[in-house]
């Protein structure tokens, strides 16, 4: 019973909403909450292309985000994606990083990118998503 309740509050947790900033304290990896504000999702793409979840974690000093897309439409669709980093205080830094990587999502497929910030200095992160033109 006790594993079915955590189970259940797991898959709850994305759900609620919050304004806390994405930073990551430990090596584990943990799921954040979806916030939109940190999403920077292409009006053309919010009905096909939905953000299931937000996992951050430390990797030897440097923040690693994963976010998971599902497309929900029913047609393969081409997006452009991308990780912004930021500092504790707001600031963005590692901008060389920042670089648009190309992926095809087909009808009803859930896929997770992972970026890797390039400077010990980031401490949060946004990301965007664009269909591909």
């Amino acid at each position: 019973m006790i594993r079915f309740v955590l189970a259940a509050s797991l898959l709850l947790l994305p759900l609620a909403a919050c304004k806390s900033v994405n930073t990551v304290s430990t090596n584990n990896p943990r799921r954040t909450n979806v916030d939109y504000s940190r999403i920077d999702l292409n009006p053309g793409l919010r009905n096909d292309i939905r953000v299931e979840g937000v996992l951050a974690r430390d990797i030897n000093g440097l923040l690693q985000g994963q976010v998971t897309l599902l497309n929900r439409s029913s047609s393969a669709k081409d997006i452009q994606t991308r990780f912004e980093w930021f500092s504790g205080q707001g600031m963005q830094v590692d901008e060389s990083s920042t670089v648009w990587n190309t992926y095809t999502l087909q009808a009803g497929e859930m896929r997770s990118i992972t970026g890797t910030a390039g400077s010990a200095q980031a401490k949060d992160f946004r990301f965007a998503i664009k269909p591909l033109r």
